[in-house]
């Protein structure tokens, strides 16, 4: 039990799993939860007010289980930020502290970016017909 403004809150304990849940609308990509007219005119907004950012919408990797979701997915970065400054960024909104957890980046779920491409290159490069870059971020376990 804790005590809170004189109150006595019962705390519970997890049940196996809750950590690892995620609601519907949470699980779902971005895409999938906004219709192309609505990312369209979000990312042209935003390049037109900030023209020297690059709009980047980060998401969990689907199958990915050993890292958290991220809890901002919408980033504005400055067109000079590499692939490997993006990563470290990623690594610090996810708390992620361990050295044995490497974390990838994959541009649109499917391609690695070299680490030394800055985001106007991988703009450039890789973006949606809507405008945004679509990066997704997973793990995999390092032994020894």
């Amino acid at each position: 039990m804790v005590f809170w403004r004189k109150k006595v809150v019962e705390v519970k304990p997890a049940k196996v799993g809750d950590c690892k849940r995620e609601s519907g609308e949470r699980r779902r990509s971005y895409k999938q939860r906004k219709s192309f007219e609505i990312r369209r005119s979000e990312a042209d907004e935003i390049m037109r007010r900030f023209p020297d950012k690059i709009p980047i919408l980060i998401e969990r990797f689907k199958n990915e289980t050993v890292l958290p979701q991220i809890d901002k997915m919408k980033f504005l970065v400055p067109a000079d930020v590499t692939a490997g400054q993006l990563i470290l960024l990623v690594r610090e909104r996810l708390k992620v502290t361990s050295s044995q957890t490497s974390m990838y980046l994959l541009v649109n779920g499917r391609q690695l970016p070299c680490v030394t491409i800055t985001t106007r290159e991988m703009y450039e490069q890789y973006h949606d017909k809507d405008g945004f870059v679509y990066l997704s971020y997973s793990s995999h376990e390092c032994y020894g």
